[in-house]
């Protein structure tokens, strides 16, 4: 995945190559930020992911990045991957990185994200954003009560689910 400018660390996410009746195609369901339906890995188009546009090109060393844009003539590289195949060990130690390291997004705030029949909704303890058919709302949230309020709205937890998983 792309943060600051450059590409993260090897291991950093695991995306899936399927392959279906001779043809590629990458699915990823743990990225929040991304596309919605499986894209097929060819390197010669570009693909409609409701309001965004998508495509696969090679770079000099034969690795592939997806790229992503608004308006189908600037395009924003996303991840960068590989065809070889990889073991699910080879991500346990950037996983465990993830979950525990001070150093990670993922231990500095919550998050959570779900997709939705036109977009996604996503919620920090800061705010809550919503995307839908390419437009975006923001709501800042200003303290745990309502943090809990949006989670139960959005998310349907509620408190008692939260205190089960606790114990």
């Amino acid at each position: 995945m792309k943060k600051e400018g450059k590409f993260s660390k090897d291991y950093d996410h695991m995306a899936i190559l399927v392959f279906l009746e001779g043809e590629c195609w990458l699915v990823d369901v743990g990225f929040g930020d991304s596309f919605i339906y499986p894209k097929k890995i060819e390197t010669d188009g570009v693909q409609m992911d409701y309001v965004d546009y998508w495509r696969v090109v090679s770079d000099p060393d034969e690795n592939l990045i997806l790229q992503q844009s608004d308006d189908c003539s600037v395009f924003r590289s996303k991840y960068l991957f590989t065809r070889e195949e990889k073991q699910p060990i080879q991500f346990l130690e950037r996983c465990a990185f993830h979950q525990t390291s001070t150093e990670s997004d993922f231990t500095q705030q919550k998050i959570i994200t779900r997709l939705t029949e036109k977009g996604r909704v996503t919620l920090t303890e800061r705010k809550l954003k919503i995307l839908e058919l390419g437009s975006s709302n923001e709501q800042e949230i200003m303290n745990e009560d309502e943090f809990l309020s949006k989670l139960q709205q959005h998310f349907r937890i509620g408190l008692r689910q939260l205190i089960r998983k606790s114990q």
